[in-house]
């Protein structure tokens, strides 16, 4: 096999030098090539049900043995597959993330958005701190790795990005209760958003020494930049309704549908120019426009923003594993056994600093408590992923090698261990509810509606009911969509 891969990419690289239309046609039969082999595997574990196989462990896999084969036969073909950060952050992400909003059950979120909050945030700076500080102590006794302080918490922002998308797939085949579920998936979403935004604000302190005032600060410009991005996501989302609610759209579904992927993407661009955070400004236009725009498109156009919303988060996702495995072998490494053994420990404590003293003060608020059972699973699922891979590219920093490959490192371990004996894990702890249907990683489960007394409604809901649906609705709906 080498050897045929060998020859093929030989006359390959002859002919991408002859001229230029031929050589873009050939890199992109190139990606389709492997991308389709890739999607016809992940549709053999789904048709034969290897329970014990994430389609995402078996992406990251193939990209393995791309990565080596390409390396080891013509090394021209690195740059071809390299993992660009901008392209992931402009183009692979912002889908991901869109049908993250999108798909979330809303009735579910919103009555868990206190608990969820606590997680996302406070969970995301409790991680941080332990392993940005640990590092940083360990580095500066001699032990690891000297980072520096700044390095230390950038890294540790990246790395407290948990992967939504094994999550879900991990949650999945627990069947857990609808609640539980909502809460684990929408931490876990929102946890990326605020991994980013904090990752993104330590980044602008590279130039600054750190004191008590930078700290301040940095607050400071972390409550603001995720404040203006929900605020302009909210608005882009709630625009988009208002358009859909007055307009004749539903008699054109291909303008409809076009219109609705634009305001889809469009605050994710706004955001960005004005130097918030697109990934949490597209999370809550994704919420919103299911929520209000939803219901005003027509029944052509209700299927295909949930099927395209869904492919193309799908399509973003498993190309982004895929090309994280190719990074194995096309990336310049730099290994230090003693950062790699204490991040990786690190991070453990920092997930169970995080979820249990949390789970412990959200039960003492909540009337369906968070079993001990529920809680070991929770920290053992937090894995890590692509976002945190794509973070730690981005980092301008001459620790930046040392960086990347504990990270990688760290994404691989977590992925494909911890994500490859999460079932086994389940049935030892029999908190399985039956057998659940097998799914791809980010399929939408589009909840039935449910009714619920008046008197259990949240403050939000009730408003939503009485006020903003009329306003932004074209029908009244029901209150658990």
């Amino acid at each position: 096999v080498k050897t045929a891969m060998s020859s093929l990419l030989g006359a390959l690289s002859s002919a991408l030098a002859e001229n230029g239309e031929k050589s873009t046609s050939l890199k992109i039969l190139f990606i389709l090539s492997f991308f389709s082999a890739c999607l016809l595997m992940i549709y053999f574990i789904l048709r034969f049900q290897f329970k014990y196989l994430p389609e995402s462990v078996a992406t990251i896999l193939l990209g393995v043995i791309i990565g080596s084969i390409c390396h080891y036969t013509d090394r021209k073909w690195e740059d071809l597959i390299s993992f660009d950060p901008e392209t992931f952050f402009l183009l692979l992400l912002p889908p991901i993330i869109f049908d993250s909003g999108y798909s979330l059950n809303k009735g579910s979120f919103f009555r868990n958005f206190g608990s969820i909050i606590m997680f996302a945030v406070l969970g995301t700076l409790i991680s941080t701190a332990v392993i940005g500080l640990g590092i940083y102590g360990i580095g500066r006794a001699g032990a690891s790795y000297d980072l520096g302080l700044l390095d230390s918490l950038v890294f540790g922002s990246l790395i407290s990005a948990v992967d939504p998308v094994a999550t879900l797939a991990i949650f999945h085949a627990l069947n857990a209760d609808p609640t539980l579920y909502m809460l684990v998936f929408g931490e876990s979403v929102l946890n990326d958003a605020v991994a980013i935004v904090l990752f993104k604000t330590l980044l602008q302190f590279y130039k600054e020494e750190i004191s008590a005032a930078i700290i301040l600060r940095a607050c400071g410009m972390f409550a603001a930049v995720s404040v203006g991005s929900v605020v302009i996501g909210l608005l882009f989302a709630l625009v988009a309704a208002l358009l859909f609610k007055y307009l004749r759209l539903r008699n054109f579904p291909s303008i409809e549908l076009g219109l609705f992927l634009v305001f889809a993407y469009a605050p994710y661009l706004v955001a960005e120019a004005l130097e918030l955070s697109g990934i949490m400004a597209i999370l809550f236009c994704g919420i919103g426009m299911e929520h209000y725009a939803y219901p005003n498109l027509s029944a052509t156009s209700k299927g295909a923003s949930q099927t395209v919303s869904s492919m193309l988060g799908f399509l973003a996702e498993t190309f982004v594993f895929l090309i994280l495995g190719v990074s194995v072998f096309t990336h310049d490494h730099v290994f230090h056994l003693g950062l790699v053994g204490f991040s990786l420990l690190l991070c453990f404590v920092g997930r169970a600093l995080n979820i249990f003293p949390l789970s412990f003060l959200t039960n003492r608020f909540r009337k369906l408590r968070i079993s001990g059972r529920l809680q070991v699973i929770m920290w053992f699922s937090g894995l890590r992923g692509a976002i945190a891979f794509a973070l730690s590219l981005a980092i301008p920093s001459t620790n930046r090698d040392a960086i990347v490959t504990t990270t990688l490192i760290i994404v691989l371990f977590t992925v494909i261990l911890l994500g490859g004996s999460t079932f086994p894990l389940l049935k030892l702890f029999k908190v399985t509810q039956g057998a659940a249907p097998r799914a791809m990683s980010k399929q939408h489960v589009w909840s039935k509606s449910v009714s619920i007394p008046a008197e259990k409604l949240s403050l939000f809901e009730r408003l939503d009911q009485r006020y903003l649906q009329r306003l932004f609705v074209r029908r009244p709906r029901a209150a658990n969509p």
